[in-house]
């Protein structure tokens, strides 16, 4: 802490500001020393080097190639769904139940189921 020194009929707080505008550096007229090149720490070449190995940009033809080969392996993909999607359609048309009435219910029903049968199996081509 420092000593405060008073003059004659000034107060604590004009000694402290005093004092403390003594401290100040003068602003004008003030010469430095300079450095000379023993006091220069050495230059740091990292950044040179980094620069050097710098990363560069993706070629764009190359992000076409893939985009184009998942374009090829989706194909695949889409033409299962595709067939998935008509064989649900044609299973949610068939009919789940049959009621018939006929005067020989058995055989009449044997035979529609049968001609069904045909009908879907030609529908796939076999």
């Amino acid at each position: 802490m420092p000593e405060l020194k008073l003059k004659l009929g000034e107060n604590i707080f004009e000694a402290y500001q005093r004092q403390r505008e003594e401290m100040k550096l003068p602003s004008t007229g003030v010469k430095l020393p300079t450095a000379t090149k023993a006091d220069m720490p050495p230059i740091d070449t990292t950044s040179q080097a980094i620069k050097s190995t710098a990363i560069q940009p993706r070629d764009t033809s190359s992000g076409n190639q893939f985009v184009e080969a998942l374009k090829m392996a989706n194909q695949g993909i889409e033409q299962r769904l595709d067939a998935l999607s008509s064989a649900i359609i044609t299973l949610a048309n068939t009919p789940r139940s049959i009621s018939v009435s006929s005067a020989n219910p058995i055989d009449d029903t044997a035979d529609l189921i049968n001609k069904l049968g045909r009908g879907q199996v030609m529908a796939q081509g076999m």
